[in-house]
Parts: structure tokens; sequence; C-alpha cells
């Protein structure tokens, strides 16, 4: 996309009703961030940011009377715009708003419309056709709903562009909830965290921890921030403790874990094949799913005598009837009954490929399923690491790719040109979006189904520790595996593996 530079000089009155701006006062409003534009259209965001994307710099200096000056750098939809125009401030209204006009000399059109400065965050709201505009309509907040203005004739003109509800915006906050510390502790945030890899909350706010290779454990961290071992030892793999208590028994490779309708944790114990159980209430573990032996065979017959290829993720859907597991090694997903035990596959057909759009998802291959999470709606998103790419399976049983273009690298917009890189595990939202860590670009995502767009949550794309404290977007990350959703809060939980910590997102 070309970068473009325009300036314009502008003339302006130095009284707005009845308040003087200071002397040589200088206002900048420099917008960043994720933006939206509504219109008589869909809904659409543009990116405005210095890295690329819609860049709108305004840096205006005031002084008693006379004249300001402007500059602007801008892509705009690849459009060689040469702007040339006015701004006067407009006796009748706020003093923070300015009102312009300018006229495209390329397509000989004239735009007119009104930017207000609120600190260092501003609002452009531009129209086009004549300089007529009921303004009126603009004065205020910018509603929710689509609005266009209009002429007097009643024709829409225009559209309004906002903030979307952005880090900054939100105020949104990155928070150490777990993790960071050198030796185990009952204090959450000055604990050793070996690894941890999924988190997933009980009903009473309880959040479960588990730790992978050199970790081996589950752990519990209380709403109130105490963390403990629930079972495993620390650094100790195996296969041991079934009908026993937590303690004593062992693990090899816990990647991902699922607080199940009954209020038990069923932990993904990735190179034992299969799915094990721990009861809060007994503190005991049991076998769920698989034989422990690598292979694929069981589908139609209980899970129990079932085997299976490194058990990756497990999850239910949100009616809590069917444990999901990702069969990494077989490539396929798999589908527990609760109510009956047996085993199903409803994804992958056990060979390494690209599937492909439409067709029945268990008839299709899969290049490496990481992780998988189901809507409300019945749609399986499946997560492909090395496939680098969010598929989803309709309720219909057809399999289709949504976002990732199949290499590694990293994007955001429409999703299908959006690469990611490594990308290991995935939550559904509340608002039926789809939150994706994006491992290996050290950072999260967001798939917005009705746009069919991703676009940033969290990271910089750095490796670091950075950020804790502060916004979401500017923190650093080190291969975070795992994304999950409060049910009760909304607040992201990050695990921020290769940085030995659990982090959250939160809102003030």
């Amino acid at each position: 996309m070309r970068r473009l530079t325009l300036a314009a000089v502008f003339g302006f009155a130095a009284v707005v009703s009845g308040q003087p701006r200071p002397d040589d006062a200088a206002v900048k409003a420099k917008l960043t961030g994720h933006w939206r534009e509504i219109s008589s259209e869909l809904p659409r965001e543009k990116q405005l940011d210095p890295n690329g994307g819609l860049t709108w710099d305004l840096f205006t200096r005031l002084t008693p009377a006379g004249p300001a000056t402007a500059g602007f750098q801008t892509d705009w939809d690849n459009e060689a715009q040469q702007w040339v125009g006015e701004l006067t401030l407009n006796a009748k209204a706020d003093p923070m708003w300015l009102d312009f006009r300018f006229k495209d000399a390329g397509r000989d059109r004239v735009k007119v419309g009104i930017i207000r400065f609120e600190g260092k965050n501003a609002r452009w709201v531009r129209t086009w056709g004549t300089d007529a505009v009921k303004y009126d309509a603009a004065r205020g907040d910018v509603p929710e709903r689509p609005r266009s203005f209009t002429d007097p004739k009643g024709n829409p003109i225009g559209y309004v562009l906002e903030p979307i509800k952005s880090p900054a915006a939100r105020a949104e906050k990155l928070v150490l909830v777990a993790g960071g510390g050198k030796a185990d502790d009952p204090v959450a945030t000055k604990s050793l965290l070996v690894q941890p890899f999924g988190v997933d909350f009980g009903a009473d706010g309880t959040a479960f921890i588990v730790e992978m290779a050199k970790g081996e454990r589950l752990r519990s961290l209380t709403p109130d921030g105490k963390l403990t071992t629930l079972a495993g030892t620390l650094g100790k793999k195996g296969h041991s403790g079934d009908g026993g208590p937590g303690e004593r028994a062992t693990f090899n490779g816990m990647h991902s874990l699922a607080v199940g309708p009954d209020g038990r944790v069923f932990l993904a114990d990735t190179w034992n094949n299969c799915v094990r159980t721990f009861d809060p209430k007994t503190g005991t573990v049991a076998a769920f799913a698989g034989t422990g032996e690598k292979g694929f065979s069981g589908d139609g017959g209980p899970a129990l005598k079932a085997k299976f290829g490194g058990c990756f993720c497990v999850s239910f859907d949100p009616a809590g009837t069917a444990c999901y597991v990702t069969d990494l090694d077989n490539r396929r997903i798999r589908k527990i009954d609760v109510k009956t035990g047996v085993v199903s596959t409803v994804a992958g057909n056990g060979e390494r490929g690209v599937p492909k759009d439409g067709e029945p998802a268990a008839s299709q291959p899969l290049v490496d399923p990481r992780a998988h999470a189901v809507d409300r709606a019945g749609n399986l998103y499946i997560l492909e690491r090395g496939g680098h790419a969010l598929r989803v399976v309709s309720p219909d049983g057809r399999i289709r790719t949504v976002a990732g273009t199949g290499r590694a690298g990293s994007g955001v917009g429409a999703a299908l040109a959006a690469a990611m890189n490594g990308p290991k595990h995935l939550c559904i939202d509340r608002d039926g979006s789809v939150l994706i860590a994006d491992t290996e670009n050290h950072r999260i995502v967001r798939y917005l189904p009705a746009k069919r767009e991703l676009e940033l949550v969290a990271g910089t794309g750095r490796r670091g520790t950075a950020g804790v404290g502060g916004d979401p977007r500017a923190a650093e990350f080190n291969q975070p595996h795992g994304v999950i959703v409060h049910p009760r809060t909304g607040e992201l939980y990050i695990s921020d593996a290769s940085n030995g910590r659990v982090l959250k997102i939160v809102r003030e």
C-alpha cells in the first residue's frame, strides 16, 4: 500500500463560545489502534498504525489569531488524493470541535466534516457531498448503532469513524496472575510455574493450571491468590496413580485441561496418549479415555479401550454433553459422548494435508491439529500448528479454512490473508469470536467470524517479558500456549508458557 504525505494550511477564529485559546498552545492528536467505520454499509475496521494500514497523524499549532497548520500522513484505500482546504472553529460548537472543508482536486469533489479533540483522543467525523450538512446530529457521542449523516434533502452522505474498544479506549491492563518466582510459594504471584500450558475454571472461581514437561503437575489457584499443587510431582514424569490420590500420580507432558460439567478436571496427558481426570472433591486421579498405548483404534466403542496418538487438547461443548480430544499424531479430532462413553471421529481421516473447503470433515486430511473449541452454534474450530491455520467444521459436518495463509508469518486484517506462526491454542469468547494463542509470533489474536477478519489482542510480536501493568498490545510474551476467558468476569487469561507465568487482561 502506498503511503501518501499531504499538507494543508488553515485559518480559524481564536475565540469559541467565549473561551479563548491559550497563546501558542499546541494540540496534537495521534489516532492509533483499531477504528471502525460506521455507515449504511456493513461495519468494517481500519488499522490506524504507523507500521502499516491507515495512519492519521494530525498536528495543529494554534495561535491567538491567524493561520494554523496541519500535516497529514495517510494511506487511504490506495487512493492518490491531494487535499487542499481550510479549517475554522465553529463558534456555536464545543470549543474542541473543528469544522473543516476539503476539496479533492483529483476528483473535483468537496468533503466536509468535523474533528473533535478530547485530550489525546480524537474523533473524526467525515462527510461528503455539499457543505450544507446537518452537523447537529454529530455533536454528541457517537451512537453504537450505525448512523450516516444526511444532506438537507435527507440523502445519506457520510459516515462516522470512531474508535473500537481498543486497549487504550477501554483502559485495559495486563496483570500477573501467577508465576515468575524461583521456587514454589503459596502466594501465586511469587511462585514458580514451569511451562504453564492450560487454564480453566471451577464453579467456585478456582483456576486450574497444568504444567507441561519439566513441570508435570496440576495446580490450583484460589480467587484470593493462593497457589497449591493438586496432582503430580515437580519434574517427575510417568504414568501411574489412577485410582489414588493426586500427589502420588505421575503425568507425561500435559498440554491442556478442561473442567467438566460435574466439576472434575479433565487432563490431556499428552505423551501418555490418554485423558485422565482429577476430582477436586476426593482428590483422586482416574482414567477416562485411552489405554496409554499409542495408536488409533476404538471408534464406536468405549473411550477407555480406545487408542490415541498424543492427546494435545481436551474440551467440552457448551452443553457439556460431549468431550472433544485433539488426537494430533492421528490427525483427527475425536468426540466422546459423556453419557455413553463412546468415542467417534468428527474430523480428519488420518492423512496429512489441507482439507478441501465444503467437504465432510471426517473424510478430509488435516495437517497437524493442535487444539479445538466448540461454540454455542455447534461450530467446531480446529487450530493447526504446522498448518498455520484456523479451520471450522459447521454443524452439518463440513469443513473449511477461515483464517491463516498456510505459511508461517504475522498479519491482521482479512483472515485468509492474515498469517499466523505455529498457533497452539484457542477458545471461544462470550461474543462468539475465537481467541488464538499465536504462539511463535508471541501474541494473541482474535478471529471475528462475522467479518472474517483477524485482529490483534495482545503482544508486540517480540519475545520478552516487558509490559505487565500496561497496555496488552505493548506487552511481550514468550511462546504463549493457552488462552481462556473467565466465565464470570470475561477477563482473558493467557498462559505465557516459556516465561513461566499466567497473565490476564483486565478492564479498569
